[in-house]
């Protein structure tokens, strides 16, 4: 099985993994998901937007070493619609991508000393917690901007965790949140959707053929 989270990131030991958000009809979805080869898993529509699981947390996850946050783009490229792009890294960094119809609409780093360590400048404080309203209005809900920034530009204590943000956050976007709780894939997800649910893509395949081409298997959130 693929495992998730083979690098240390800082910190305690936590949970890794990523999810894309994307607003639009499951089908129109999928087929673009195909067209960009990606690998990984696609839940069910629920309301307007639908949850992929890439394959891996990092690095190339579709056709030309395209990312997740490449993936997210593109797609709200394809469709004119939103996209979130979101990594957890051992529960102690969240960094989150949003476009709107394709164009940039804000990223964000909940810490810049455990995202890039080896810069000096790096201070303490989250960054992008500013592009809040950018990244509210391309998932629809602007009137959440005020709220979603708060949220952004706290610093978590001892006792909490990225995890816990990233609920908050796509709680108050009206985002699917099952994607904290998933363990695995193609189980059953705890208050989320059925196994049955679900497609699984290989380098843009379904199937026994996506498997081979996509080496899609394994963990979607891994405990270092």
């Amino acid at each position: 099985m693929t495992v998730y989270g083979g690098d240390t990131i800082g910190g305690p030991a936590g949970f890794t993994y990523t999810a894309i958000f994307l607003a639009g009809d499951r089908e129109q979805l999928l087929e673009t998901l195909a067209e960009a080869r990606f690998s990984g898993w696609v839940g069910p529509q629920e309301g307007d937007w639908v949850v992929a699981i890439p394959s891996r947390p990092h690095g190339a996850v579709a056709g030309a070493k395209m990312t997740a946050a490449d993936v997210a783009q593109q797609v709200s490229a394809a469709t004119g619609a939103g996209a979130l792009a979101g990594t957890v890294d051992n529960d102690k960094l969240l960094t989150l991508w949003a476009y709107n119809a394709g164009k940039d609409a804000g990223e964000y780093i909940s810490d810049p000393q455990i995202a890039r360590p080896g810069d000096d400048e790096a201070g303490f404080e989250p960054e992008g917690s500013e592009n809040a309203p950018f990244m509210a209005a391309a998932c629809g809900v602007p009137e959440s901007a005020e709220a979603l920034e708060e949220l952004l530009a706290e610093e978590l204590g001892e006792s909490t965790n990225e995890s816990e943000r990233l609920t908050a956050i796509v709680r108050l976007l009206g985002l699917p949140d099952w994607i904290v709780a998933a363990s695995s894939l193609p189980k059953d997800v705890p208050g989320g959707p059925r196994a049955k649910e679900f497609t699984k893509l290989g380098a843009g395949k379904e199937g026994v053929a996506g498997a081979v081409s996509g080496a899609v298997k394994g963990i979607v959130r891994k405990k270092a």
